[in-house]
């Protein structure tokens, strides 16, 4: 799926965006290392911010201004956690943000945006049961679901174990602030700042 206007140019512009240029989002040059430089790097990144001290914060290598937290129990959790404490810590906590989660795949109309994820009604069925037990680690489509049902655009930087970044959209939505979550080797979510 492509949203004009959330993504670098790649070079290439679609057919619609070629014909009606004024249709089409502008996009905000940002300094981005030349590493980063690719077409899903989200372009119009304004990050929510929260408190935070110097102590929280681990740097990310070759990507100046960012930095991630180090304060989210690695329990299964995480994922969860994370998009809580970005939320604010007073409108939800991770365990209401699982639940409502949970709920949401096997209800309507939630069930329909998510079910091409599974290769059956009773995957689908399974993966919420699953989902709804505490330290189960969340999936794309949790991460989804908290998106839409917290009505908030999610962004997430994939760390990898050799300290390769790229950018993944978790959920996007109308809002022009991005929730940013750092995804570190495979297994662990954080919150993204920009510092």
């Amino acid at each position: 799926m492509c949203f004009p206007g959330l993504y670098e140019d790649s070079g290439t512009a679609t057919p619609l965006q070629q014909q009606f240029p004024e249709q089409s989002s502008p996009t905000r040059q940002r300094d981005t290392p030349d590493n980063l430089r690719f077409p899903n790097t989200p372009s119009n990144l304004r990050p929510i911010q929260f408190p935070y001290t110097q102590a929280d914060i681990v740097p990310i290598p070759g990507y100046p201004g960012w930095g991630r937290t180090n304060w989210t129990i690695g329990d299964g959790n995480c994922q969860f956690r994370a998009f809580a404490k970005a939320l604010g810590n007073d409108r939800t906590s991770h365990q209401e943000v699982r639940r409502r989660v949970a709920q949401a795949m096997v209800q309507w109309p939630w069930r329909d945006f998510i079910s091409h994820n599974y290769v059956s009604q009773q995957e689908l069925e399974e993966d919420a049961r699953r989902l709804a037990q505490d330290r189960e680690w969340g999936n794309s489509t949790s991460l989804w679901l908290m998106g839409a049902l917290w009505e908030v655009s999610i962004a997430v930087l994939h760390i990898d174990a050799h300290g390769s970044l790229s950018w993944l959209m978790g959920y996007s939505g109308l809002d022009d602030a991005y929730l940013c979550l750092a995804f570190i080797n495979g297994n662990h979510y954080e919150n993204l700042l920009h510092l």
